[in-house]
């Protein structure tokens, strides 16, 4: 009879279960802990992204309120002739410095008080910068007291535009290297376009943004009630720089971000007349109906024939070195307008700190409509149609004449000699042409404002041009068989509207920066 079978594991084997089990559960552990912290890394990473994203939407409101200032301080953001730096040369007493046009308020900014300093060169009071806090959150509690509700925030956003507040150029040595905040406004204007120094063309900003987290809820900005105005929360005890990552051993900074940009504004240096041609030197005196100013080579510069008018009405002398105006109505000759100043019409001086790129760019930066003024980029296309829609900007030809523009047309323009359905140069603002201009007869073109042209202009009945025409090359107006008269008049107002249309700021698209850490 075989022996009885032990049904139970051998010891060995009994062993390597348990081992396994225990390898098991050790296993299963590492997994939840593995996918624990996964949750939570992720969880982290989710609420650190969400950090930088409103750290980022701080700053862009920063910058927003920076180019609010900018568009409406009264002062222009610019030194004055006397106040700017001519060139590096020692003077005595010593200009201020061109970033020093920037002059925030009591009112700019959420602590004056604390960061407020005065400026010996410009002998005014402003602002270190201008500071401005958001909350980002509200809680709603009802203290056991009272039944009566309050709110406060513990999320807080900061932006923080800084001033140069230090003298970043004197005459002689360039201390700019030493001493420029770059988290600071910046006239550019000199860097950017070989513009005067201080001339206040173009602007760099930077707004910084922060996220702060405050121990508790708290219902207004006032520095006596929070960390939001305690030096002693910030780098350098100074509430123009950057929040400390912990306060009383509290998380107190939790995200920041950076937005640079700059901005830019047309500037106008014209005469107060109704042509500007380019200037010569004349050797022998000049007498009524010559060319004034200009050489024999020259003498061709303004022509005017038949049936046409050139009114310098409050302006500068039309006749050789006398004061008043003069209107000719179809007399054979020449005439040019007396220009004091002696200078060539060029983009360069007419406006001073910009390009033709850089005015092309405010063009098209300019469109669609939404602003003060509408910009216009492109070739005959671009114009109004008379009496019609313009198939490129679907615009009726009065919707398109009555807004202030702007029009920069990259090539020569010359209009049919009928203007029933076609396009017709007239509307009100600055209208800057790389090329020729020809209007012929028949073409009922009515420009109000500042015309540049670059090439020749040839004009023709019944054109009329209030404001001021500028040709880099010449003008000729009038023929003898039109039957209407060629008018171009000066008109201050005109060329005082274009001028405050476009000295208002406007930003460079293509150079915004932004950041996040």
């Amino acid at each position: 009879m075989p022996p009885e079978m032990n049904s139970s594991p051998r010891p060995k084997e009994g062993g390597q279960l348990f081992a396994g089990w225990v390898l098991g559960i050790f296993l299963i552990t590492a997994m939840i802990i593995y996918v624990a912290d996964a949750v939570r890394r992720s969880r982290t990473t989710t609420q650190s992204t969400v950090y930088r994203e409103l750290a980022l939407n701080v700053a862009k409101a920063g910058f927003e309120e920076g180019l609010s200032f900018f568009r409406t301080h009264t002062g222009g953001c610019f030194l004055t002739s006397a106040e700017a730096p001519l060139n590096q040369d020692w003077i005595v007493p010593w200009p201020t410095y061109p970033d020093a046009a920037f002059e925030p308020q009591a009112d700019n900014t959420d602590f004056y008080d604390n960061i407020s300093m005065y400026v010996s060169a410009l002998n005014v009071t402003c602002a270190g910068g201008i500071i401005g806090d958001i909350p980002m959150d509200q809680y709603v509690t009802v203290p056991a007291s009272t039944t009566d509700e309050m709110t406060g925030s513990s999320l807080w956003g900061r932006y923080v535009i800084r001033r140069q507040n230090v003298q970043n150029w004197s005459p002689g040595p360039d201390t700019a290297t030493v001493n420029t905040d770059i988290d600071a406004c910046h006239d550019i204007s000199a860097i950017s376009s070989q513009s005067p120094l201080g001339s206040g063309t173009r602007w760099s900003i930077v707004s910084r943004g922060y996220l702060l987290r405050l121990p508790s809820p708290v219902t207004t900005t006032s520095y006596a009630s929070s960390l939001l105005g305690n030096p002693a929360a910030f780098t350098g005890n100074n509430l123009l720089s950057a929040p400390l990552g912990y306060y009383n051993n509290q998380p107190f900074l939790l995200a920041q971000a950076r937005v640079y940009g700059e901005l830019t504004r047309v500037n106008f240096n014209v005469p107060s007349s109704a042509v500007m041609v380019p200037y010569a030197v004349s050797t022998t005196p000049m007498t009524l109906n010559t060319c004034e100013e200009c050489s024999t080579s020259n003498a061709q510069t303004v022509i005017l024939n038949e049936n046409a008018i050139l009114n310098g009405t409050g302006g500068y002398a039309l006749t050789a070195g006398t004061g008043g105006s003069y209107i000719d109505q179809g007399s054979a000759g020449n005439l040019y307008q007396q220009n004091l100043v002696k200078m060539s019409p060029s983009i360069t001086n007419c406006f001073p700190g910009q390009t033709w790129g850089t005015l092309q760019k405010i063009a098209i930066q300019l469109e669609p409509a939404g602003g003060s003024i509408q910009g216009y980029y492109g070739g005959i296309e671009q114009l109004p149609v008379f009496n019609g829609t313009n198939a490129v900007t679907n615009e009726s030809f009065q919707t398109q004449v009555n807004q202030p523009a702007f029009y920069f047309l990259n090539q020569s323009i010359t209009l049919g000699g009928s203007t029933t359905s076609g396009p017709v140069l007239s509307g009100v603002g600055l209208c800057i042409i790389k090329g020729n201009l020809t209007i012929p007869a028949g073409n009922n073109s009515t420009w109000s404002g500042v015309l540049y042209v670059e090439g020749q202009v040839i004009l023709d009945g019944p054109t009329d041009i209030n404001g001021i025409l500028i040709s880099e090359t010449g003008i000729e107006l009038g023929n003898a068989a039109d039957l209407n008269k060629t008018t171009v008049a000066y008109d201050g107002g005109a060329i005082n509207l274009v001028q405050s249309l476009l000295k208002s700021f406007i930003v460079d698209s293509s150079s915004i920066v932004a950041n996040q850490f």
